[in-house]
C-alpha cells in the first residue's frame, strides 16, 4: 500500500472511457478524447499545416507538439481492445503449443 494515501486519501481509479483516441508520434503515444482527435485531424489536414498544435490530453495535461510530428490518429473502442486482447491471448497459447517463445 502506498503510504501517501494515509495523508492524501486515495484518488480512486475512474473507469476508462469507452472510446478514446491515440495520437502517435515517433517516440510517444498520447491519449485524447474523440473531440480532441477530431480537432487535431482538422488541423493536420489543412493545406497550410500549423507548425504547432496545442491540446489537452485525457488526463488534463496541456500539450503542445509540432503538427508534423503526428504520425497517426487511431481510434480505440472497448470492442477493439477486447478483440485485441483475445488475439494476443490466442497467439500466446499457440506460441506455447509450438514452443515459440515470441508470444509466451
Amino acid at each position: 500500500m502506498n503510504r501517501l494515501t494515509e495523508y492524501f486519501g486515495s484518488p480512486g481509479n475512474p473507469p476508462p472511457p469507452e472510446t478514446y483516441w491515440l495520437v502517435s508520434t515517433a517516440d510517444t503515444v498520447i491519449y485524447v478524447s474523440p473531440e480532441t482527435a477530431e480537432a487535431l485531424g482538422r488541423e493536420i489536414a489543412r493545406v497550410l499545416i500549423p507548425r504547432w498544435v496545442r491540446f489537452t490530453d485525457m488526463f488534463g495535461s496541456e500539450r503542445k507538439i509540432r503538427a508534423r510530428a503526428i504520425v497517426a490518429l487511431e481510434e480505440s473502442t472497448a470492442d477493439q481492445r477486447e478483440l485485441e486482447r483475445a488475439l494476443y491471448k490466442a497467439l500466446r497459447e499457440e506460441g506455447r503449443e509450438d514452443g515459440d517463445h515470441l508470444f509466451c
